[in-house]
């Protein structure tokens, strides 16, 4: 009998009686729900500051070393990676997820010579590494 009570206030709920007397189960479908609903809100909390804490943020402006204007849709990599972005029509660049550690950025626009900055160390945190590439024209 006190089976019979905790059935009664989870999700299965005796409905009717059978011709031979034993009583028949439905499951409550909006209690499942509820539950799975709670579950998979609890599982994305629990993972969101560690995906959040994955790695680094490179970003930066690539401009012209003469003139200072920017130089939209310039090619920023990651040396040894494959991690790497285009520039914006204001020459601000970003690169996420980058794992912690210590790396080589290399820029490129047609037009000018490549920049590389070595040893740019990226950290874990809500700051970016800030990066102004600047570029001289090539002769």
């Amino acid at each position: 009998m006190n089976q019979l009570r905790l059935l009664q206030h989870s999700f299965i709920e005796p409905t009717m009686k059978s011709t031979f007397g034993k009583e028949i189960y439905t499951i409550k479908v909006q209690g499942v729900f509820r539950v799975l609903t709670a579950l998979g809100v609890l599982l994305a909390l629990s993972l969101a500051p560690v995906q959040a804490s994955t790695g680094g943020k490179i970003a930066g402006v690539v401009t012209d070393a003469n003139t200072g204007d920017a130089l939209p849709n310039a090619n920023i990599i990651v040396v040894d990676s494959a991690m790497g972005t285009t520039a914006d029509e204001k020459g601000r660049f970003f690169i996420l997820n980058v794992p912690t550690g210590t790396y080589t950025l290399r820029a490129t626009y047609i037009g000018y010579a490549p920049i590389q900055i070595q040893d740019l160390i990226v950290s874990t945190g809500p700051l970016s590494t800030l990066i102004h590439s600047i570029y001289s024209r090539s002769s």
